[in-house]
């Protein structure tokens, strides 16, 4: 199996990344990325799930505040994806990944 770890970024490379995305502003994302990120990310759930921990804290490590994380766990309710609405900060990473899937993969084919 080959050695991938030399593609492994840094985390300063990964906030020196973050920081020019933010002051290069917003980029368009085309229907086709859409679609390809929509297949990344659930391929990446398929992955995750299989975590012995599936816990994401929507404030600590999606970095929302607590109102946009109920509002997160709002939409997932209504959207089917809980079956409970939820007043908790974290939801399952890879149920997360696989709702922003299908969100981003709907909006790609106009549905």
């Amino acid at each position: 199996m080959a050695d991938h770890s030399m593609y492994k970024p840094s985390q300063d490379s990964i906030k020196e990344f973050d920081e020019n995305t933010i002051k290069g502003g917003p980029m368009y994302v085309n229907k086709l990325e859409k679609k390809l990120i929509s297949k990344l990310l659930n391929m990446a759930a398929d992955e995750f799930s299989n975590h012995g921990c599936n816990d994401f804290d929507l404030v600590s490590d999606g970095g929302l505040a607590k109102e946009e994380a109920y509002e997160i766990q709002e939409s997932l309710f209504t959207d089917n994806y809980i079956e409970e609405k939820s007043t908790k900060t974290y939801t399952m990473d890879w149920m997360l990944m696989r709702w922003l899937a299908a969100k981003i993969y709907n909006d790609a084919v106009d549905l």
